[in-house]
């Protein structure tokens, strides 16, 4: 799965990035709903990505949250 945002890299970012990530888990509670858990795989997440889309086979599955 690939997750893009554009990080705090600089006032304003020109380029977005892409990390790969490895499902660990899936989760479901009653304030979040359905939250997939993940594992780096290449590249990191920077505070700012949340909001930025997930993608798995081309298909967006999710939403970054917790960076």
């Amino acid at each position: 799965m690939n997750i893009h945002g554009y990080g705090l890299f600089g006032k304003h970012p020109k380029n977005r990035r892409r990390a790969t990530v490895r499902v660990t888990g899936v989760r479901h509670d009653d304030i979040s709903g359905r939250t997939i858990w993940t594992k780096k795989l290449s590249a990191d997440t920077e505070p700012g990505d949340s909001g930025g889309p997930a993608f798995h086979k081309g298909k967006q599955v999710g939403v970054v949250t917790g960076v």
